[in-house]
């Protein structure tokens, strides 16, 4: 699911991608590596050394048997941070990794020596600003604590696949969620496979928005668009999700959150900048 977004093409009839390139971006020890390991089918490492350098693996994808997946495992050590952008020139998916333990641990210790630690907003500043324009980014968090409480944040805090929950506004076997921490009068539109819009004030069949914010840029908590498909198996196919900054309301620039939970697990994370009046982001997402 990670990469269904550009490899799917080929389901929605526009072309089969031969190849996807997937880069790991995070702090040291982060479990950017972990995250490669499950891609290509091996078990979890307890022990395991820091990556230095770069490691590529070549991983088939299931179902797809036309399209390569090439993971690309960054150390997170700062001497290589200045020859990443070597590397993030050309289109691929972005996946920035990281942990909330960390965010406020400066350093982290392994094999005896001590490496700093770099805040999230740092991570996604790399990906947004040396990243390909066409490059989609992902947040990846890792770590969870099953016993966490849930932040109403548009994240999965407890890791149980379901975003949210008790926050006020309901899950389902497909939730979409948008969040941010600005004014800013964002809107969720989302498309379902038979061209039906899910909206505020606009419900489809079995789906609904049921949480909006700063509507005409009065302020509400939490800051955060729910789309929800109650049936456990929402119907198949392609979704478009598209985010319009209908009005920035006088906030500065507003990163937005979007995750997205298929079936009680957390598919993606994804976050995406807006700086002006009726900026959009779309992107598609295939559900099977």
């Amino acid at each position: 699911m990670l990469v269904c977004a550009l490899a799917c093409a080929g389901v929605a009839g526009v072309a089969v991608v031969p190849g996807v390139k997937l880069l790991l971006l995070g702090n040291g020890r982060v479990g950017k590596t972990q995250i490669a390991r499950r891609l290509a089918g091996l078990d979890f490492e307890v022990e395991s050394d820091s990556t230095h350098g770069i490691r590529i693996g070549d991983i088939a994808l299931p179902g797809l048997p036309d399209t390569r997946l090439w993971v690309w495992d960054f150390g997170g050590q700062d001497i290589y941070h200045g020859t990443h952008v070597l590397f993030l020139r050309s289109p691929a998916v972005l996946a920035v990794v990281w942990a909330d333990e960390t965010e406020g641990e400066p350093t982290h210790d392994h094999g005896g020596l001590s490496f700093r630690n770099h805040p999230l907003p740092y991570w996604l500043d790399i990906a947004r600003h040396q990243g390909h324009p066409a490059s989609p980014t992902l947040l990846v968090q890792t770590r969870c604590d099953a016993n966490a409480p849930e932040s109403c944040n548009g994240l999965d805090d407890n890791c149980n696949g379901r975003i949210d929950e008790g926050c006020g506004y309901n899950g389902g076997g497909l939730q979409i969620t948008a969040s941010w921490q600005t004014d800013a009068d964002i809107n969720l539109v989302v498309t379902d496979p038979q061209n039906r819009e899910v909206a505020e004030g606009h419900p489809a069949p079995g789906a609904t928005l049921d949480q909006t914010a700063n509507f005409n840029c009065v302020r509400s908590r939490p800051t955060l668009e729910n789309a929800v498909w109650s049936a456990p198996r929402p119907p198949a196919g392609r979704y478009e999700v598209r985010l319009t900054a209908f009005d920035m309301c006088n906030a500065e620039e507003t990163p937005v959150t979007v995750s997205i939970s298929v079936g009680g697990r957390v598919v993606g994370t994804w976050r995406v900048p807006f700086s002006y009046a009726r900026q959009e982001h779309t992107f598609a997402v295939t559900v099977r």
